[in-house]
């Protein structure tokens, strides 16, 4: 692909937004982030851009520590040892407020909606079983209105007509 042109931003080094790339979207093999430009080597496990490179030449070690539209705040750094021996420097980031929810979140909530349905609650269901284990299969009650709970009822399993 790459023989053929057809990975994108590969000549240059982005910092910043990736046009075509969300922050919720998901990875699950290199090759697609070294495809869209967003890791740049196929072998390594780190990419990075030194502090006087930006993606027009003309860097400043300002830019990257207080410039762009970052979607996590930094609260503190240090300087550790890493296992190799090297000194590392570390970050402590957190996300910022009202942003999408990672994607790695909505694949631990599949997982678990598709494993155990009845221990994960959904914002808008009032209960994860109507039936209370009378039916083989959960009955879902769902309620994104006002979030009250049906009032005091009977679950029936069969039909019944009145004679």
């Amino acid at each position: 692909m790459k023989q053929h042109g057809l990975w994108l931003n590969c000549d240059k080094r982005l910092v910043g937004n990736i046009p075509g790339v969300s922050i919720s979207d998901i990875f699950f093999f290199r090759m697609e982030l070294c495809v869209l430009g967003l890791h740049g080597q196929m072998q390594a496990e780190i990419d990075f851009v030194t502090a006087g490179q930006s993606s027009n030449g003309n860097g400043k070690e300002h830019a990257l520590r207080h410039g762009g539209k970052g979607y996590s705040r930094t609260t503190d750094t240090w300087f550790d040892v890493g296992k190799s021996g090297f000194g590392v420097y570390k970050f402590k980031l957190v996300r910022i407020r009202n942003q999408v929810e990672m994607g790695s979140e909505v694949m631990k909530f599949a997982k678990n909606l598709r494993f155990r349905p009845l221990e994960v609650r959904p914002k808008g269901y009032v209960t994860l079983d109507l039936s209370r284990n009378r039916e083989n299969m959960p009955v879902f009650l769902f309620n994104d209105i006002d979030g009250d709970e049906p009032v005091y009822y009977e679950y029936l399993t069969t039909i019944v007509f009145p004679l």
